[in-house]
Order: structure tokens, then sequence, then C-alpha cells
């Protein structure tokens, strides 16, 4: 916008005048917009939000073993979850100690030698480096497929499959988490 001091000044009417006239080497100003009027969107959203510090994270385990898994003749059968928490259990001991077996862990599902967890967000690294430097020992009837004619030892180890702060990121499509029959908790 121009400065005022660029346009000429208005004569002010006289008694016998009603109406005011500009010279006319100078053109009226342009009329200013309203300060309090907004600018029209065509669509506008009510509320967004975006999680940045999501409060779990998800992991998918196998457990591994050196030996190759042996064909079974029965049906193939899942980790129980004791059985997998008394082997996520000396890992995390192993490697921080007594505050690492104190980390709590949920156990989603298991399938065969998959295992999905929870834990908590600040507590992943751990798990995730104290999970993937471990292997041990565990008996050959808990682990599906590896010898399951009983007495034998067998070495284990986790392998971490994925592992995300959304759950379905980690499963895909989340479409297989709740297929089949439950295990335990809610009849």
């Amino acid at each position: 916008m121009a400065p005022l001091s660029h346009f000429a000044p208005m004569q002010r009417p006289d008694a016998s005048s009603s109406t005011t006239t500009l010279p006319a080497h100078t053109a009226a100003p342009p009329p200013l917009p309203p300060a309090n009027k907004r600018k029209a969107r065509d669509a506008h959203a009510l509320h967004t939000s975006t999680f940045r510090k999501l409060p779990h994270t998800y992991f998918r385990l196998r457990l591994t073993t050196t030996d190759p898994p042996t064909p079974s003749t029965t049906s193939p059968r899942d980790l129980d979850p004791l059985t997998i928490r008394t082997l996520l259990t000396p890992a995390l001991q192993s490697y921080l100690g007594l505050m690492g077996a104190a980390i709590p862990i949920d156990i989603l599902k298991s399938e065969g030698r998959d295992v999905w967890v929870r834990v908590a967000r600040q507590d992943a690294r751990g798990v995730q480096a104290s999970l993937s430097g471990w292997v041990g020992n565990c008996d050959g009837e808990l682990v599906p497929g590896a010898g399951e004619e009983g007495g034998k030892r067998v070495r284990v180890a986790w392998r971490l499959m994925s592992k995300d702060g959304n759950l379905g990121l980690v499963l895909g499509d989340g479409s297989d988490l709740f297929d089949g029959e439950m295990t335990g908790g809610w009849t």
C-alpha cells in the first residue's frame, strides 16, 4: 500500500456543495480487506494427532536350534507360555542381570517356534540386545520338532524376525494374530 503522502488531500465540502471531489490526477485508494476475515479453505481437519513415542514395542521371535528339526509323526504343537518365559528369562538375566529378569514381557501368541511378545518401549533395546546374543540349552521335548524322544538336550537361541512399535506392522495385516483357539486366559 502506498504511503499517505502520495495522495492528494481531499477538498472539504463547503456549505453549498454536498459532494466531495478529488482532483483529476489522483485515483481513489484501493479498498482494504477486513482484518478479521479468514481465508476460506475447501476442506479442513477438525483434529489431527501423531503418536511420536508409542508405549510398547512388539517383537516377533523364532526359537532356533543347532540341530535340524526332525519330522514329527504327531501334529505340530506350539511352544507353551511357560517354556517361552523359561527361555526368555536366562537371556535377559545373562545380559542385564536381575534387572533384565524383572522386565515385564507380554506373550501375545505362539505358533510353532514363532512367538509374538510385547515389551515397554524403554526396555526394547535391552531386550533386543539380550535376545540376539544368547545361546542356551533346553530339553529337546520342550521344543517342537527337536528330539522329542526325551532326555536329549538341544542348544537353542532366539532369532529376531521383526520389531516395531505398531503390532500391525509386525504382523502384516494382523489377521493371523487371533486366528484359532486361545490357549489359556479367557474361555
